[in-house]
């Protein structure tokens, strides 16, 4: 028995599916913290004002900047500079509910955020990896800025919403030739998680899976 062979007898273990089930907890836990991370984050000034603060001596940085020295930065510095894609997705999702459009640049797009007096360009940049950047810009009196007054406003409305649901969605999963699993995609219902999985193939397959319950994971999530 080769070790792709023996991988594959020991996932379907009792001890395989602990350790799938485990996977699956630590996965939805990350996303649970992320998420109230980037509400935290968009319900004040104060990550807008550690940027003013750490640019000073600066133009800009990406998240990227510090992958290979990031014993350069203070812990709360790093911490912050690591959560600029947080930053990120909660502009692009008030953008989104506003129909406010980014701006394209080369391989990816920004916002132009402003508070007051400081302003920012927040953007995304997509090569063989993802970066996120931030770059110190004046503040212009035009349409182009999304001001973070009011995307605090909005998320202190939302929060006084009373209503809650759970969403339930699937996501549909891979595995490499060491059974690490791969997410690569989310669907709303179970069949379009059916009809995606015959995408994609397991590492060691050249069909695509059976869509059981190693492959198709059942979601759920509070939202609004």
């Amino acid at each position: 028995m080769n070790a792709v062979e023996r991988l594959l007898k020991e996932r379907d273990t009792p001890e395989g599916k602990k350790r799938r089930e485990e996977w699956i907890k630590k996965f939805v836990e990350k996303e649970k913290l992320q998420t109230e991370k980037k509400k935290d984050m968009m319900s004040n000034a104060n990550y807008l004002e550690w940027l003013s603060r750490f640019t000073k001596d600066k133009v800009g940085f990406s998240d990227n900047d510090w992958l290979y020295f990031p014993e350069k930065l203070e812990q709360s510095d790093r911490e912050n500079v690591d959560n600029l894609h947080l930053f990120y997705e909660g502009i692009e999702e008030y953008a989104k509910r506003v129909h406010f459009k980014p701006t394209p640049c080369e391989f990816g797009n920004y916002y132009k955020i402003r508070l007051n007096e400081l302003g920012f360009k927040i953007g995304i940049l997509i090569g063989q990896g993802t970066v996120f950047f931030c770059e110190k810009i004046p503040v212009e009196n035009d349409a182009n800025f999304i001001d973070l007054n009011d995307i605090i406003g909005n998320v202190s409305k939302r929060e006084n919403k009373p209503k809650f649901k759970v969403k339930t969605f699937y996501a549909v999963v891979v595995y490499s030739e060491l059974g690490q699993p791969e997410i690569k995609a989310y669907c709303r219902t179970k069949e379009i998680a059916k009809r995606e999985l015959k995408k994609y193939t397991d590492e060691w397959y050249s069909k695509p899976p059976k869509p059981d319950d190693k492959h198709i994971l059942k979601l759920e999530m509070i939202v609004e």
